[in-house]
Formats: C-alpha cells, sequence, structure tokens
C-alpha cells in the first residue's frame, strides 16, 4: 500500500494533481473505476470523478474514500487521504502566518501602542497642514495630468484651425482679385479693336497674372471584377450511426480486448468482425469533429477515449463514458489510403492506427507519429 499513500503536498491543485498521478499508476479508466467502486459498495459516477479530478479543487470527502478504495487502498490509507484533505481544508479556511506557521491574531496586550507624534513647533502650530490623504493626492495628480494632456490638445486644435483660417484667408483674396482681372481682358478687348482711333478713357487690362490652372478631372475609379472558379464541393466523410470500422491493412474491426500487459484493463484494438465488441458507430459534432461510439450491452453507451488527455505518443484507447468536454474523445477524419487517416483533437500531430502495423487479431489500437502506411487508415461501413 506504499504506492497508494499520500504525498507531501501544499495546496488543493497538488492535492488534485496527486489524485490524477494516483489513477495513472493504476492504470485504470474511469469506468473501470466505477465498477470497482459498486462492488465495494461506493457510489462514483465515472463522468462525476473525471471532473472532480479536472479540477484543482478539493473534492467531496465522500467521492474521495470511494476513489482510493477503488484505486486499491485499505481503511488506512482512506484515513491518510481524508486527514490530508481535512488540513487542507481548514489551512484554507484559516490561513497561518508566513513565519511561525500560527494563525496570527491581534492582542491588545502584546502588540504596544505606536509612539506619540512629536509636539509640533511654533511655526507647524501656527500654519497646520492640512492631513495627507494619499487617495485625494493620487486623484490630485491624476487631475493634473489629465488637465495638462487636455489643455495641450485643446491648444493644438486651435494652431490647427488658425493655421486652416488663415490659409482660407489668402486663398479667397487672391481668387478675387484674379476674377476681376480675366473680366477686364474679356470687356476690354472691344477697346482694343483698329477701328478705334481715340485714346481709351479706361485703363489697359492687367494681364501679368499667371493664369490659373485648369480644374483638375476627377479621379477615375476602375473597378476589377474578379472571377473565381467554382470550388468543388466538400468530400463528404463517413456517414453517422452504427458501423463496422475496419483496419485498412488487416480487414479487422475494432473492438474492445484486454490489455497484453495489463489483462485486467479492456482496450480497444483490432479482432475477427465476427466476433468484434461492442458494436461501433460514428457521431459527427457540430464543429466536423467526430466521436467513436461504443453501443456496450452491460455497461450501456461509451465513447473511445485516449489515454491521459490525448496528448502525446503511444497512448492506447479505451471506452469510457462520453463527455462533451472531453477533446481526448473527438476525432478529426481525413482521406487517406482508400480510408480515413483519424487524428485526435489534442494530439493532432499525430495518428490512430495499430501498433506496429501487425495484421493479427488482438493488437491494440495505439496513437503514434503518422507514418503514412495503411496501418493508420481506417474503412467505416
Amino acid at each position: 500500500m506504499e504506492g497508494l499513500a499520500p504525498p507531501e503536498v501544499r495546496d488543493a491543485a497538488e492535492f488534485t494533481a496527486a489524485l490524477r498521478e494516483l489513477r495513472v499508476r493504476t492504470g485504470l479508466s474511469y469506468r473501470q473505476l466505477e465498477r470497482r467502486a459498486e462492488r465495494a459498495g461506493d457510489v462514483l459516477p465515472a463522468s462525476t470523478l473525471s471532473t472532480a479530478l479536472s479540477r484543482n479543487t478539493l473534492p467531496r470527502q465522500q467521492l474521495l474514500s470511494a476513489y482510493i478504495r477503488a484505486c486499491g487502498g485499505d481503511d488506512q490509507v482512506v484515513q491518510a487521504w481524508t486527514d490530508l484533505r481535512t488540513a487542507l481544508a481548514v489551512a484554507t479556511v484559516n490561513p497561518v502566518d508566513g513565519a511561525t506557521g500560527v494563525e496570527r491574531v491581534a492582542d491588545p496586550a502584546l502588540d504596544p501602542a505606536p509612539d506619540p507624534a512629536p509636539a509640533p513647533d511654533s511655526e507647524t502650530a501656527r500654519d497646520p497642514a492640512p492631513a495627507h490623504d494619499p487617495a485625494s493626492a493620487g486623484s490630485a495628480t491624476f487631475t493634473r495630468r489629465r488637465l495638462t494632456v487636455v489643455a495641450g490638445v485643446l491648444a493644438v486644435v486651435a494652431m490647427v484651425v488658425f493655421a486652416v483660417v488663415l490659409a482660407d484667408g489668402n486663398q479667397a483674396p487672391a481668387q478675387n482679385n484674379a476674377a476681376p482681372t480675366s473680366a477686364t481682358t474679356t470687356t476690354a478687348e472691344p477697346a482694343l479693336a483698329p477701328t478705334s482711333t481715340e485714346p481709351s478713357s479706361q485703363q489697359p487690362p492687367t494681364t501679368t497674372s499667371a493664369p490659373q490652372p485648369p480644374p483638375q478631372a476627377p479621379p477615375v475609379t476602375t473597378t476589377t471584377t474578379k472571377v473565381v472558379a467554382p470550388q468543388p464541393p466538400p468530400a463528404q466523410g463517413p456517414k453517422d450511426g452504427v458501423q463496422r470500422i475496419r483496419l485498412a491493412h488487416s480487414g479487422l474491426c475494432v473492438g474492445e480486448g484486454p490489455e497484453p500487459a495489463n489483462p485486467d484493463r479492456i482496450v480497444l484494438g483490432q479482432y475477427d468482425c465476427a466476433a468484434a465488441t461492442p458494436p461501433t458507430g460514428l457521431e459527427r459534432l457540430a464543429d466536423g469533429t467526430y466521436r467513436i461510439k461504443l453501443h456496450n450491452v452491460e455497461h450501456g453507451l461509451g465513447c473511445a477515449t485516449v489515454d491521459y488527455g490525448g496528448s502525446g505518443n503511444g497512448l492506447l484507447l479505451a471506452g469510457d463514458y462520453c463527455d462533451e468536454n472531453r477533446p481526448e474523445q473527438r476525432f478529426t477524419l481525413e482521406p487517406a489510403n482508400g480510408g480515413y487517416r483519424l487524428r485526435s483533437v489534442p494530439g493532432a500531430a499525430s495518428c490512430i492506427g495499430i501498433l506496429g502495423g501487425r495484421t493479427g487479431s488482438g493488437v491494440q489500437l495505439i496513437q503514434n507519429p503518422c507514418d503514412g502506411q495503411a496501418s493508420q487508415s481506417f474503412v467505416f461501413g
């Protein structure tokens, strides 16, 4: 029982981490733990246990006791875990002093009163300074800074407005002066005709001003229409529902059986299709991923689940209660080798296949690096 004893932990997060590590060491799935608890007379729902171990808070004491017994702990080990949980719960409610490890309680007899403030000198007494309030001082400083920023912004805006008005004022007289010059030039042309011999009483028009440039044409906007070639419709994936799931390289079907290294544990592998159980099925979820359903007559509906959260290689798959919040139960499918390559959502860089690419019955499924072989390709239906 030494391997089941609780380790030294400092808080609830380390406590639940130790509980998760305990399940890893036992090699038991949540469903197997539930069955073992039932045989011991305890109630330990797999979904409730999965949720409790995924958090960083202390589990209920009843659930903790049932869990430790299901892992193989005797009454002494169960008592050690529950005592540790109680100590952590008390420490959470009554935090202790960091230096002495004892809860700090104020004692007027042990805490001397602060020294009285020195008497103010004559100058200070005649003109006492107002009490200093850090909050109001900070607020005043913030207000002064904000007013300074606002004043700076207003000054910049005023300078911009003044520059615009000045530019408009200089431009307007130039345009007004140019208009009469153009008009005078137009009306003076009859007086300069050769038929007139008398001097004109009007001054000759001034034509020395530079001609105004013609107004610019409005920009031409060119609209280019891009013709997009029609895209082919996406390839349809396998249908939902109960169906056989075969390995492309062996033709064998996915089913449940004992793990060779741990016969007490049931995992997924490849078996002769006539004998493979339980019936398997496929469920497409709203996000485009899939769940592999296991219609077990004895234990009810379950889902294929990658061990240890699905992150990493060398992980086996086993049936467990379906939970929409567990990414290790969701898979993506992509066409490959006449079937579909299967990837778990947490282990998207890896592929599900048969251990060592073997073709014999009873070999377990495993998550490993993708190798492009048919032993990592599945046929549905």
